[in-house]
């Protein structure tokens, strides 16, 4: 019998593997294995400086329009008490990587701070229990979860009907910190998972304190710096005259932003140089990266005129205290409660009394006619039809039809969002489109409007209004509720007016009543310190007439 050892295919292998031995031994095969090694370790060098705050770096960016705060400007609240989200079966990456990991949820904490003007607050929770509906309670998980460096856009569902850039998902973005719990032994081997009615946790928070005297980081043709610890602001000059781009990294305890200040004009754009998704925030990728590449914000700064010689720049430093015992509530449960304060705090914007003056008089290849007006003047303008080729068309404030329904919208400049949209249509409503029509409209207000204050005082839920305190006129359960809010405003401790709290979200036309709590109070986002009413001084009607012609019919 012929040994296995000394057939074709067995000779042939051999020969194979006393080559390689030999090869390994060789100087060449060391010395390309070397380069090869060197040449991977560049490549992740470059990668993890990639994005890293440097100037000369070569990443696709996008930058967002940005203007340094003027003295205006009011820092963000810190109210002395928070509440949270509690999300169940949120994010399902996790899931797919690691079926394990079938039982989660999330927790979310509104974000407190701005990058620009001072640090963000919120730093970790722990303390975690959960509780099942009756009060009972569940598991307690003994860890700590950290803030992410950078808080997170997260949409919440909208309250009131307002302008959004797509009228199928009508949600705002919030910033927010958020904290994924995945329910693994590792918690509690003894605890089986059971899903929470609600979550107590104690939340870590920095008490941020500004050093009064400013910092000045110099303008000129060179690179200047400002160090403060791990922290650093450095200046730029750009490509053309009265450019420069600014750079701030923070780091550690003490961070610097830019202080408010009689700026000359200017127009500025800004972007974050973080990972493209909070998923990417691994302990790996930090490792890679560096602990900067999540902190680094870059500003390009280009002055009209004469440029300041130098920017003031600010010093926060702070302690550390724990607010303990903050409840985190379903949404549904937050909407149908009084006594739960909000999680966010959500300004009701455009509450201004300037009339507009630039409406549409021509607009190519639409079929639609739509106008925007700051919820104010919706509630006490007229908008009416003066004379039109087709007839019984009235105007209305309705939304745009979600994009499954037509997807022919032109895109909303930022000006034209969290307004009231009218929009020309036929009397029964369902005739929204039109063409080879003109049709003249004019818009009608009163001369004189101000905001006059009404005695109120808060009470121990701040975030709550009883409607009895309220001019009785005005509270009617039936009529729309952009009326009732266009004409008082909720103003927070800033002087912003807040966003009332709806019992039930995404409502088409929400009425009054949608508003109206158990106990007949309204809820806001925050907590409201005074009280305006729109009152009409000079009720002499001011007017602005214009003519818009609708598309011709495709194949005329």
């Amino acid at each position: 019998m012929q040994d296995a050892s000394s057939t074709p295919t067995a000779q042939l292998r051999n020969r194979i593997v006393v080559r390689l031995q030999k090869e390994l031994r060789t100087r060449r095969f060391v010395v390309v294995s070397l380069i090869t090694l060197g040449w991977l370790v560049a490549l992740m060098i470059v990668a993890s400086r990639e994005g890293h705050g440097l100037f000369d770096s070569t990443h696709t960016v996008v930058y967002r329009p940005f203007q340094l705060p003027g003295l205006d400007v009011d820092e963000p609240l810190q109210p002395a008490a928070l509440a949270g989200t509690l999300s169940l079966h949120a994010g399902f990456g996790s899931f797919y990587s690691n079926p394990a990991r079938r039982d989660w949820f999330e927790l979310l904490l509104a974000a407190r701070g701005s990058d620009a003007l001072m640090p963000e607050t919120i730093l970790a929770i722990d303390n975690i229990r959960q509780f099942a509906p009756d009060g009972t309670q569940l598991c307690a998980p003994e860890l700590r979860l950290d803030a992410p460096q950078r808080p997170v856009w997260v949409g919440i569902d909208a309250d009131l009907v307002l302008s959004q850039e797509l009228a199928e998902y009508p949600t705002r973005a919030m910033a927010a910190h958020r904290f994924e719990l995945f329910w693994t032994p590792m918690y509690s081997p003894a605890c089986a998972y059971q899903e929470p009615a609600w979550v107590l946790a104690d939340v870590l928070r920095k008490v941020a304190v500004a050093q009064e005297e400013p910092l000045w980081l110099a303008l000129s043709g060179e690179e200047s710096v400002i160090r403060v610890g791990e922290s650093r602001v450095t200046a730029r000059p750009g490509a053309v005259p009265g450019e420069w781009w600014v750079e701030v990294v923070n780091l550690g305890e003490e961070t610097l932003h830019f202080m408010p200040d009689d700026y000359p004009a200017h127009q500025a754009w800004h972007r974050v140089r973080y990972a493209s998704s909070p998923y990417f925030d691994s302990a790996w990728d930090r490792l890679l990266r560096g602990k900067t590449f999540l902190a680094a914000d870059m500003y390009q700064l280009r002055f009209e005129g004469t440029p300041p010689a130098r920017l003031p720049i600010r010093l926060w430093s702070g302690k550390e205290e724990r607010l303990r015992d903050v409840r985190f509530s379903k949404d549904d449960e937050l909407r149908s409660d009084p006594s739960l304060r909000s999680t966010w705090h959500l300004a009701l914007a455009h509450t201004d009394l300037d009339m507009p003056t630039q409406l549409p008089l021509q607009a190519q290849g639409r079929e639609y006619h739509e106008v925007f007006l700051p919820i104010s003047l919706s509630a006490v303008c007229q908008l009416r039809v003066v004379s039109s080729e087709q007839p019984l068309l009235r105007w209305r404030a309705t939304q745009r039809l979600p994009m499954k329904s037509y997807r022919r919208y032109s895109a909303l400049p930022p000006e034209q969002l969290d307004q009231v949209r009218w929009e020309l249509q036929g009397s029964d409503g369902e005739l929204r489109f039109f063409h080879d029509v003109q049709v003249e409209s004019e818009l009608s207000c009163p001369s004189g409007l101000a905001w006059q204050a009404l005695p109120y005082q808060a009470g121990e839920a701040p975030w709550l209004v009883a409607a009895a305190a309220l001019p009785s006129a005005l509270v009617q359960p039936e009529q729309p509720a952009r009326e009732l809010f266009g004409r008082l405003r909720f103003l927070d401790a800033n002087g912003q007016a807040l966003m009332p709290v709806a019992r039930s979200a995404d409502l088409d036309e929400p009425t009054v009543e949608d508003f109206l709590f158990p106990g007949g109070v309204f809820k806001f986002h925050g907590e409201v310190r005074r009280i305006e009413q729109l009152t009409t001084l000079d009720a002499t009607p001011r007017t602005v007439r214009w003519t818009y012609r609708f598309m011709q019919l495709e194949g005329n």
